[in-house]
C-alpha cells in the first residue's frame, strides 16, 4: 500500500495501535548527552523507532536520537525510552525506542 511519505507500510503480526513505516535510513543516537553513535533506521511510527547499531542499550535508558529520512524537510531530534535490545550478530544490536505520547511525531 502506498502513502504521501514514499516508504511502504506494513503490518507486523504483533498488533499495533499506529502503523509502521519501513525505512533504510540513518540517525545518530546520543547517549548521556555527550556520547554520539550512527545507527540505521528500520521502521518508524508516530510512537516510535527500531535501529540496528553498535551498541547495547539497556531496557529504559533514556536517550535522544536525530533522524534524517526523506519523510522530514530537515533532520528532527527526539527524547525516547528504550523499550528493547537485542544482539543480533558480533558487535550488533536490533532496538526499539519509545517516543512517548506526549513527543509523538507528526507526519503531517
Amino acid at each position: 500500500m502506498e502513502n504521501d511519505y514514499g516508504p511502504t507500510v506494513y503490518r507486523s503480526s504483533r498488533r499495533r495501535a499506529y502503523e509502521r513505516y519501513q525505512l533504510d535510513d540513518s540517525a545518530v543516537l546520543i547517549l548521556n548527552k555527550k556520547f554520539e553513535k550512527p545507527l540505521f533506521l528500520r521502521d518508524l511510527s508516530v510512537m516510535g523507532v527500531g535501529f540496528v547499531c553498535n551498541c547495547l542499550l539497556k531496557s529504559s535508558d533514556k536517550i535522544e536520537i536525530i533522524i534524517k529520512s526523506a519523510l522530514f524537510k530537515s533532520s528532527m531530534r527526539k527524547e525516547a525510552n528504550v523499550v528493547w535490545c537485542n544482539k543480533i550478530g558480533d558487535n550488533l544490536y536490533r532496538a526499539g525506542l519509545d517516543f512517548g505520547a506526549d513527543n509523538k511525531i507528526d507526519f503531517k
